[in-house]
Order: C-alpha cells, then sequence, then structure tokens
C-alpha cells in the first residue's frame, strides 16, 4: 500500500494536483507510522463528489496510470479495512 502511495503521490505532483497529493501524503505518513486512521482517513477520499474519483489527468498515458494506482490503492485499503473489521 505505500509504495502505491508514493507512486501515486508523485503522479499527483507531477500533474499539479496539489489538494490530492496533500492529503494523500498524510495519510501514507500517517499509515507508515502504524496508526490506522491513515486507512480510514484514505477512504473517505473516494466515492463522493469532487472526490479522488473525479481527479482526471489530460494525458492519456497519466490518466490510465492514475486510474490503476487509484483503484489499486482503494482495493486494499478496502481489504484493510475489512480485515481489521472482522477481528
Amino acid at each position: 500500500m505505500l509504495s502505491i502511495l508514493v507512486e501515486l503521490i508523485a503522479l499527483l505532483r507531477e500533474s499539479d494536483q496539489m489538494h490530492w497529493s496533500a492529503w494523500l501524503e498524510t495519510d501514507r505518513s500517517t499509515i507508515a507510522n502504524g496508526d490506522f486512521y491513515g486507512v480510514e482517513h484514505l477512504l473517505r477520499a473516494f466515492g463522493r463528489m469532487g472526490s479522488l474519483n473525479d481527479v482526471a489527468l489530460d494525458e492519456a498515458e497519466k490518466h490510465a496510470k492514475l486510474d490503476a494506482l487509484r483503484g489499486a490503492l482503494y482495493d486494499c485499503a478496502v481489504a484493510l479495512k475489512k480485515a481489521r473489521d472482522r477481528t
């Protein structure tokens, strides 16, 4: 998950998406410090108007990479949340 976050943050910064790169950097740091709140906060970035899901990049190749990373990150976060909720 952390490697996905690092790659996604870099892509967003490179594309001048500073709001979302900062949001994800906060979550990356929180998760890296072992605080599960980072996963919960990360999941709030998805699914509503103006969410990370709505970010679109101009270049097709970069947008495809964004979609892949965003999907992998979401799947990972959901799996971690489900695993934690079962305990």
